[in-house]
C-alpha cells in the first residue's frame, strides 16, 4: 500500500476506489485466478480494515492464493513482495503465515528491507507446537499477534517466539463480503495485522500531509513507523498496542476536548515532533 494525497473525499468512498492496481499470482500450470474475482472473504476484509484506519491509502492488490491458510505458495509470496516493491508501495500487508521459507522468499524479504519497506506480517494461530512462521520470522519484518478485548494475547506464545506488537484481533467488525459466505466479525493475528498496517499507513499519512515538502531518506519511513507505533504502547517496554493512544487522543478525550482531525495532525506530526522518531532518537 501507498499513501495518496489530492483525492476528493467522495473518490475514496469505496473499496474499490482505492485500488490502484492489482495482480494475480495464482497463475501456475494448474489454475488462473483473475486477481479482482475473490474466492474467500479474507482478502476483502483485510483491506477494509486497512482502509477503515486510513482514508488516504492506495492499495496495491496481490493474490496468492485460491483459499485462506492452505495453499499459499512461498514462490508465488516472493513474486508478490518483488511486485510490490517495484511499484515502491510504503507497507506490505502479510495478513498470512507459512510453516516453511523459501529460498527465493527471503531473497524477497531481504530486497524489501533494502528498499525501508515497512512489512507488517502475521504470526501464527496455530499453537505451541508451531515456534516459527514465514514471513514473520524474518528479522525485516514487523511481526503482529492478537490479543481480546481483556488485553489478553489469543493463544500463549513462549519465549523463544518472536514478535513485535500485539493489537486487537477478537470479534473485530470488517464487513460481510457481497456473493461469499462470510461473517461481520473476524479474529486472529491476521485482524491485527490488517490493523497495524492501516495504522503505519495513516502514521506516514498525517506525516506527509503536515510535512508535504519533506522526503524520507534511508530508513526514516521504517523508523517512524515503528517508533510511533512503540509510543502507542500500554507503558515504554510494552507490546500492547492501544489504538487510542494515536496522537495523544485518549488524553484529549479524558480532558472532555473536542476531537478535531487537523489539529491532532498539527499538535502531533509537525517535523519537530516526529523528526527523532525518524531518525531513531526518541
Amino acid at each position: 500500500m501507498r499513501h495518496g494525497l489530492g483525492a476528493s473525499s467522495k473518490e475514496f468512498r469505496t473499496l474499490w476506489s482505492r485500488i490502484k492496481e492489482g495482480r494475480s499470482f495464482v497463475d501456475d500450470d494448474y489454475q488462473l485466478s483473475p486477481w479482482l474475482f475473490a474466492s474467500h472473504p479474507h482478502g476483502t476484509q483485510m483491506a477494509n480494515l486497512i482502509c477503515a484506519i486510513d482514508p488516504r491509502c492506495e492499495l496495491y492488490v496481490a493474490k496468492v492464493t485460491d483459499g485462506y491458510r492452505y495453499g499459499i505458495n512461498p514462490k508465488r509470496l516472493a513474486r508478490a513482495i518483488e511486485w510490490a516493491r517495484d511499484r515502491q508501495v510504503d507497507i506490505i500487508s502479510m495478513s498470512l503465515s507459512l510453516l516453511q521459507s523459501f529460498e527465493n522468499l527471503g531473497q524477497a524479504i531481504s530486497n524489501a528491507g533494502h528498499d525501508h519497506i515497512v512489512m507488517m506480517c502475521s504470526s501464527h494461530d496455530l499453537g505451541k507446537n508451531v515456534t516459527k512462521a514465514w514471513p514473520a520470522t524474518a528479522r525485516e519484518t514487523t511481526t503482529i499477534t492478537a490479543y481480546d478485548e481483556y488485553g489478553q494475547l489469543l493463544r500463549s506464545i513462549d519465549d523463544t517466539e518472536k514478535y513485535d506488537f500485539t493489537l486487537p484481533g477478537h470479534n473485530v467488525a470488517a464487513g460481510v463480503i457481497p456473493f461469499l459466505e462470510s461473517n461481520d466479525r473476524i479474529s486472529g493475528s491476521s485482524v491485527s495485522t490488517a490493523i497495524a498496517a492501516g495504522l503505519g499507513s495513516l502514521i506516514l499519512s498525517c506525516t506527509r500531509l503536515k510535512n508535504p515538502d519533506k522526503e524520507f531518506i534511508g530508513s526514516q519511513r521504517q523508523n517512524l513507523v515503528d517508533n510511533y507505533l512503540k509510543s502507542m504502547t500500554l507503558q515504554p517496554g510494552s507490546k500492547e498496542l492501544l489504538l487510542e493512544n494515536f496522537g495523544n487522543i485518549d488524553a484529549k478525550i479524558k480532558e472532555g476536548e473536542y476531537i478535531n482531525a487537523e489539529a491532532i495532525i498539527d499538535g502531533a506530526f509537525s517535523w519537530g515532533k516526529i523528526q527523532g522518531f525518524c531518525d531513531g532518537s526518541s
